[in-house]
This record gives structure tokens, C-alpha cells and sequence, in this order.
């Protein structure tokens, strides 16, 4: 739709889904295509977000509060923001609590909207690194394998292994987060786990610490 690379694509899919608006979308947009007139800009910005967001329908005979649709992720924004609106938010898998100073009680109605959605997402991102943890530390004790855990960065968790363990210690990430997406997808109330994103897409094995081995 933007007509720019993966990587400037990402800091877009990130500012939709944290609650970024259109004037966003439509500044940065100019910023990875400066040739771009400002009418162009706002169209390209507004072709997306009606793409993927969808628009906003006030239709109370359908649904009691406002609502996405029409877009391939409208499902999702949703779910985000009736989420974010409950009274006392808590994350679908471990239950954590949001701050007090979030809570519906002591905020106008859809005040912080864009800070409620960003901590359902964030804080479930730490639920699943905690139940990954701790299933590999399970694991670990359960088939005597010579690994401990050295670093969390984002998306990436990273073990220091014994060499003759790596194998051992790369299918154990894999069981770890299969038995950690499963409880993900049926607390989701998806009781078929998909294929497509049981495993991680690739264990990496290196001898020194570097982003791509």
C-alpha cells in the first residue's frame, strides 16, 4: 500500500496498532518519501488505515460503542480497545492488573486510550516471556540440560549452552514455546493451536554473542 521497504513499513504496522493516528501516518510517511506532495501523502495515509484499520462505525443498534470494520484487521482493533475499556483491565493470560492511574474509575471515558491498548499489548508480550522462561526452566532441570539464561532483548531470548547440549537445548526453545503459544490461543479461546505459529521460526546457534549469526 506504502510503496516503501519492510523496515520503514514496521514503524507504521507499530504506530497503528499502539494507537498512532492518520497526521502520524501521513508525517512519517513523508519522511521515507519526501517527493510526495502533502494531498498525496494524506491519501496514501488515509488508503491504509481504511485497508487495514478499516473506519469507525457508530451503529448502536449493532454494537454499544464505537467500532472498526470494513479493514483486514478492524477484528483486532476491536478487540484492543474493548480490552483497554474494561473497568479493571488484566492481561487475558497471567491476569496482571493495569496501574490505578489507568483504571476506568479515575479517567474520563476514552481518556488514554492509546496508553491503555499500548500496556494490554506490552504486558501481555511480558506474560509471554515469563511462561517461556519459566517452561525452559523446566525443562532444563527436567532432562539435566546445561543451559541458563543470559539475556532478554524484545523479541529474543538468548541461552548460554554447553556444547554438547545445543541441540538438546534449541528443541527444548521450541516445546517451550509451543506449550506457551497454547495457552496464549486457548486463553484467546482458540483451542486448535495454528502450525504457523507453534514454532519459532528458527533457533539460532552460535560460539559468540551477535545480532545475525
Amino acid at each position: 500500500i506504502l510503496g516503501i521497504s519492510r523496515n520503514d513499513a514496521e514503524v507504521f504496522n507499530y504506530g497503528r496498532i499502539y494507537g498512532a493516528g492518520l497526521k502520524f501516518a501521513a508525517t512519517l510517511l513523508r519522511q521515507f518519501n519526501p517527493g510526495l506532495s502533502e494531498k498525496e501523502t494524506m491519501e496514501v495515509a488515509s488508503k491504509l488505515y481504511a485497508n487495514t484499520k478499516g473506519t469507525k462505525t457508530n451503529r448502536k443498534t449493532i454494537y454499544k460503542r464505537p467500532f472498526w470494520r470494513g479493514g483486514t484487521e478492524s477484528f483486532v482493533f476491536n478487540k484492543l480497545e474493548e480490552f483497554a475499556e474494561q473497568e479493571r483491565p488484566r492481561t487475558p493470560v497471567l491476569g496482571a492488573g493495569i496501574t490505578e492511574a489507568l483504571m476506568g474509575r479515575f479517567i474520563g471515558k476514552g481518556g488514554y486510550l492509546t496508553s491503555r491498548i499500548n500496556w494490554a499489548i506490552q504486558s501481555s508480550g511480558v506474560d509471554y516471556l515469563h511462561l517461556l522462561i519459566v517452561s525452559m526452566d523446566f525443562l532444563v532441570r527436567r532432562y539435566n540440560i546445561d543451559a541458563r539464561l543470559a539475556i532478554t532483548v524484545h523479541d529474543e531470548i538468548r541461552y548460554l549452552v554447553k556444547d554438547e547440549d545445543r541441540y538438546r537445548a534449541a528443541l527444548a526453545l521450541q516445546v517451550a514455546n509451543v506449550w506457551t503459544r497454547a495457552m496464549f490461543a486457548q486463553q484467546a479461546g482458540i483451542n486448535d493451536l495454528p502450525q504457523s505459529c507453534a514454532y519459532f521460526s528458527a533457533v539460532d546457534i552460535d560460539h559468540v554473542l551477535r545480532k545475525e549469526v
